[in-house]
């Protein structure tokens, strides 16, 4: 073979072979990526268990759930799934969950997180979290605040809970002069519970809500033979913070203490939408009611196919403009 051929042929020969490679790395590049971790929580003859389901050994067991559920999150700051089987789970103090993590149940008549010390789950400062499928039961709560930095992208799905008065609210969202934003909380219920169903609070200027969204949740029977707070309410969807785009689909909020879905007059809503919403018989227990209504608002607000009835004062209160309050539809 000539000597020009040869080289010719080589080098046709050497980028094939680099093509190949390329390829190859290309295709193997995403088998060498690791799974995210993902854990099964359990009980075993009065100890709670964790088992890292990848490797299927038991990397810790404790008689404190609140305990093997710390060192879980703590072994997850890049992310994961943690799935907690069905029982009842004392938390003898509360867990801060990770980033970037699920901690799932198996639904709200099998795993059961229980307290009587304020053992709450805890999101601060973390993005993009989901928390599903369980129930709670006494001092504890889901407790969702952003401190240092904002935070978004959370879950609440499907779970239910019954909380004694020293919770604030059963489902909390505290921006402490920061944002908590884009969260959508699904078949959340509060029922029979001693405190505020669901609370939205600040405690610094510049405290902001948005891009929140309730579907087919409830609030009903909170704060009626004990309360954390005398105006202890269904939804209570703003207090001393500022709520931007918050939209309420399907929801109940009915035999409250004091009111069913509630804005406290001093904060700025804005676009905020009901849709299919029932608030009945709020403030009917309490001897004499501020609000006593079915929907307190301050303003900017659609009200769509909505309906009140049986409210202890009104069905529906206005304490701002009633000029940027559309009623659409509905019986109110």
């Amino acid at each position: 073979m000539p000597r020009g051929r040869y080289v010719a042929t080589l080098l046709i020969a050497l980028a094939i072979a680099a093509a190949l490679s390329i390829t190859y790395l290309a295709w193997i590049e995403p088998g060498d990526k690791s799974p995210p971790p993902q854990y099964e929580i359990s009980q075993k003859e009065g100890q709670t268990v964790a088992t890292n389901l990848l490797t299927g050994r038991i990397e810790h067991e404790s008689g404190s759930a609140s305990e093997v559920l710390q060192v879980v999150f703590r072994s997850l700051p890049d992310g994961g799934t943690v799935l907690v089987r069905s029982g009842e789970y004392e938390l003898d103090e509360s867990v801060e969950l990770s980033g970037n993590t699920i901690l799932r149940g198996e639904g709200i008549q099998n795993t059961v997180f229980t307290s009587e010390n304020k053992g709450m789950l805890v999101v601060k400062d973390r993005s993009c979290v989901t928390l599903s499928d369980f129930r709670l039961v006494g001092s504890t709560a889901i407790y969702i605040t952003a401190d240092q930095t904002d935070v978004s992208g959370l879950l609440v799905r499907n779970v239910e809970a019954t909380v004694t008065k020293d919770i604030g609210g059963a489902f909390t969202l505290a921006p402490n002069g920061r944002t908590i934003s884009e969260v959508s909380f699904i078949d959340c219920h509060a029922i029979d519970g001693e405190a505020y169903g669901f609370l939205n609070i600040g405690s610094r200027g510049d405290s902001l809500v948005r891009n929140i969204t309730y579907t087919n949740c409830t609030a009903v029977d909170n704060g009626l033979s004990s309360r954390s707070h005398d105006w202890t309410v269904g939804f209570d969807l703003g207090e001393m913070t500022d709520v931007d785009r918050m939209l309420l689909v399907n929801c109940t909020a009915n035999n409250n203490w004091e009111s069913g879905f509630h804005f406290e007059d001093d904060i700025e809503s804005r676009h905020i939408v009901f849709e299919n919403c029932v608030a009945n018989g709020n403030g009917r227990n309490k001897p004499d009611p501020l609000y006593g209504a079915g929907f307190v608002l301050n303003g900017d607000t659609v009200l769509r196919n909505c309906t009140a009835d049986e409210n202890a004062k009104a069905n529906l209160l206005v304490f701002g403009n009633p000029r940027t309050v559309a009623v659409e539809g509905g019986d109110l």
